[in-house]
């Protein structure tokens, strides 16, 4: 005869969909925070959390072909025009559309840092 688990040691996710069993999650769950991944979890920053600074992008510098120097010298000069701190402290799938109205603006807010460095640079007037 096979083995029989308690209903404890089984958890099923799927949403009725596509259902997939997880097999001896206690275990799973203690070995949670020995898992590399917990350490990143709970990393704590020590750039500031209201604001983007040049340290916030050395990721995206390393990874991403399309990201130059240019996107530091944006953010060190127009980067203290964005307060993070009205961002809203929650998932995004838990905000509501005035929310996420609040985050777009700020999304766009970034996207336009390259425009004005450039067109600063050329003495023109760049209103936003």
């Amino acid at each position: 005869m096979g083995e029989t688990l308690s209903p404890v040691n089984i958890l099923t996710i799927g949403a009725g969909q596509i259902d997939r069993d997880i097999h001896n999650i206690e275990e799973l769950l203690v070995n949670y925070r020995n898992n590399k991944g917990y350490d990143y979890l709970n990393y704590q920053s020590i750039t500031p959390s209201g604001r983007v600074v040049p340290e916030d992008l050395a990721v995206t510098l390393l990874v991403s072909s399309n990201a130059s120097s240019l996107a530091v010298q944006s953010l060190m000069k127009h980067g203290k025009e964005i307060d993070l701190s009205q961002l809203p402290q929650k998932p995004l799938e838990e905000t509501s559309i005035e929310e996420r109205k609040l985050i777009a603006k700020l999304i766009i807010q970034f996207m336009i840092f390259p425009q004005k460095l450039h067109f600063n640079n050329q003495n023109t007037a760049f209103e936003t």
